[in-house]
């Protein structure tokens, strides 16, 4: 074989393959979605990965929060959200939309249990211990 000559290999993948990847992996992996400081998550586990707060001046212990994320979606040009997506993938391009959720703890630990929601995941209920108020944020 000639030093001269190229080769080329060249593979394809259809975003419902990329798409039932990233639904395996994370439901195999739910610890690379959910994050969360030591009230939240007392230590990683399979579920879910413990952060540091941020260190932030007059709040002892600083700044507890937690992060969940959905399973990300991957579009493939042609577009195939009906026109749903805030950006439509160009020629060659692709996008990977998720939603991000942020659980912050206001004040004292009391009544966490109450303004956490259904639509939080259990492991964050279960962790923080004594209840406690917090704000949710959506995006």
């Amino acid at each position: 074989m000639s030093f001269t000559q190229a080769e080329h290999l060249f593979a394809g993948v259809h975003e419902l393959g990329l798409n039932d990847l990233f639904r395996a992996f994370f439901r195999a992996r739910p610890r690379h979605l959910i994050y969360g400081t030591p009230v939240f998550v007392p230590a990683t586990t399979a579920s879910v990965t413990r952060i540091s707060s941020l260190a932030f001046p007059g709040i002892p212990g600083g700044i507890q929060f937690a992060i969940v994320f959905s399973i990300p979606e991957v579009d493939i040009n042609p577009d195939n959200s009906g026109g749903a997506a805030a950006i439509i993938p160009g020629p060659g391009e692709f996008t990977v939309a998720t939603t991000a959720t942020i659980f912050f703890l206001c004040g004292t630990q009391r009544q966490i249990h109450e303004q956490i929601g259904l639509s939080t995941p259990t492991i964050l209920a279960n962790n923080v211990k004594g209840g406690g108020a917090f704000a949710k944020q959506s995006f």
